[in-house]
């Protein structure tokens, strides 16, 4: 009895073994892989979630290189176009900051939270009048919009016409809010 179940045992493992392995030469066994392992990093969102950790560590290199592979694999993501254009805010590349927020814009023309970040990036440069104006965009969109507000008073603090100006302004024909994509540094205020 005992032998039996010994041969099948021996039997068995042979035969597993011989789907795993293919002889190369005489006496050397070459094991090949029977399934690949794919991980769910492959997907734009997990790049873009990546991006989004490191950005918060302000390890900015590797953001913006995880929001770009986010854009490799999906380029209507407006989160990651944002969040890209963010990150090399931060890191001081205010040109291509801008390039991305003018992308994000052409794919959602009504966002908010770009046309605020656009104006800061032109803020930064000290683009006052540019800046200004994107304020002004994302106050038609949505005149409550605080951060949008605050940063336009500080642009045309720098412009010279004062707070008051400012505070005082209406945005040209103001338009109800509509729904837009989930800022990528909502949480981190945006001022100047």
């Amino acid at each position: 009895m005992k032998a039996r179940l010994t041969l099948k045992v021996l039997t068995a493992s042979l035969m597993l073994a011989s789907c795993a392995q293919t002889q190369t030469k005489q006496g050397t066994l070459n094991i090949q892989p029977l399934q690949e392992v794919r991980h769910s990093y492959g997907q734009a969102k997990a790049q873009y979630e990546l991006g989004r950790y490191f950005h918060g560590q302000l390890r900015f290199t590797r953001a913006i290189d995880a929001y770009r592979r986010a854009l490799e694999m999906d380029p209507g993501m407006v989160n990651a176009w944002n969040a890209l254009g963010a990150a090399y805010a931060e890191n001081g590349q205010l040109a291509l900051a801008r390039e991305q927020f003018e992308a994000a814009l052409k794919l959602q023309p009504q966002s908010v939270y770009t046309y605020n970040n656009l104006g800061f990036v032109n803020y930064l440069a000290g683009d006052y009048p540019a800046a200004v104006q994107a304020y002004k965009q994302a106050l038609r969109l949505d005149g409550g919009h605080a951060k949008a507000r605050q940063n336009l008073v500080l642009a045309y603090d720098k412009m010279g016409y004062g707070e008051q100006v400012a505070r005082t302004e209406v945005p040209d024909t103001p338009v109800a809010p509509r729904p837009v994509a989930e800022p990528a540094m909502q949480d981190e205020p945006r001022t100047a």
